[in-house]
């Protein structure tokens, strides 16, 4: 089953390369046991957050980094801290938006069918979020977060570790891999940020759907219209397997945002949360993710009486959002 999958995905490998130390190996230890505490943490988070490359970050933890490990294991240690206290700053909650009701119905319709389908909306409407909710609490749903070009080797093996498989042997071998454990499965796979890979990955995912009549989604931002629809292109080929195309969400509803604001504040005025709404644009990372830790941090913790003025001189003077301009105002 998925969630027991989940639990202690990450463990300390049996033999480390000997250029680890007593003390690096308890700091790998550390790291491991940081990864398993929460099933949203991965070594792609560990990898954007500290900037170190994929091919540092996959040996490190494997215990085969050739040279002294001391450095980065203490980076990513630091790393981690720094994660830690972000969150104590960031509420962490998840609210079923309109993006994630629509990734949930694609998957239901497509998974296991042979078929694709395609979820499209503008940048921080909260895309990612919603797939990595689908990667988490459905059976058989495995999430690639997608890089910039991302080649087919790298697909094929961020794919096998996710589904805990060996990332051993050449292409064919790890594409065969695969196959054998997806075919005639209800099984999806979900591609984050499509439209940023390269065109062999397309083509293996394509050839992956193929061979397996399992479903996908893909999901990405307005330029996966352009990339899916172009004739002469594999992924031309994918939009005719799609079954399920909705038109691109350009924001999230006021009532989503409202949703999102009354976790964290559940008594705030109608006025308060208008403002909030203003502020934000339509986006949600900038509501969950900017305005309302600053909000949190810089209002409320300090005993101040949330109003439309106060919160507009907090996002002006924490995020640099300038004030809006009062009706009747000069130019």
């Amino acid at each position: 089953m998925m969630s027991d999958k989940k639990v202690n995905r990450y463990t300390l490998p049996e033999q480390c390369h000997e250029a680890y130390s007593a003390d690096d190996i308890g700091l790998l230890g550390q790291i491991i046991d940081w990864l398993n505490a929460r099933p949203g943490r991965s070594k792609t988070t560990l990898m954007e957050a500290s900037q170190l490359p994929e091919g540092t970050i996959k040996p490190l933890l494997a215990g085969s980094y050739g040279a002294s490990p001391t450095e980065k294991l203490q980076q990513v240690i630091d790393i981690m801290l720094q994660l830690d206290e972000q969150q104590k700053r960031v509420p962490t909650f998840f609210v079923e938006t309109q993006i994630y009701r629509t990734a949930h119905l694609l998957a239901k319709n497509v998974r296991g069918t042979g078929r694709f389908g395609v979820l499209v909306g503008n940048v921080g409407v909260g895309k990612t979020e919603a797939v990595k909710r689908l990667a988490k609490t459905q059976p058989n749903t495995w999430l690639v977060e997608a890089t910039p070009r991302m080649n087919d080797s790298t697909f094929l093996n961020e794919l096998l570790y996710a589904m805990d498989l060996p990332e051993s042997g050449n292409r064919h071998q790890r594409f065969r891999r695969l196959t054998h454990r997806l075919k005639d499965t209800p099984s999806l796979i979900i591609l984050d940020e499509a439209e940023e890979v390269a065109h062999n990955a397309r083509e293996t995912l394509r050839r992956l759907i193929d061979h397996t009549q399992i479903g996908g989604l893909m999901v990405g931002n307005e330029g996966l219209h352009e990339v899916l629809q172009r004739q002469n292109n594999v992924f031309n080929r994918l939009g005719s397997r799609s079954s399920l195309w909705p038109q691109t969400i350009f924001a999230i509803s006021k009532a989503d945002a409202q949703a999102m604001v009354h976790q964290v504040i559940p008594d705030i005025s109608s006025d308060c949360f208008n403002t909030l709404w203003t502020l934000c644009g339509g986006s949600a990372r900038m509501l969950v993710k900017n305005l309302l830790p600053a909000i949190l941090e810089f209002c409320i913790n300090q005993g101040h009486t949330l109003t439309p003025r106060r919160i507009q001189q907090c996002a002006t003077q924490a995020l640099s959002i300038p004030l809006p301009k009062m009706p009747g105002a000069a130019a």
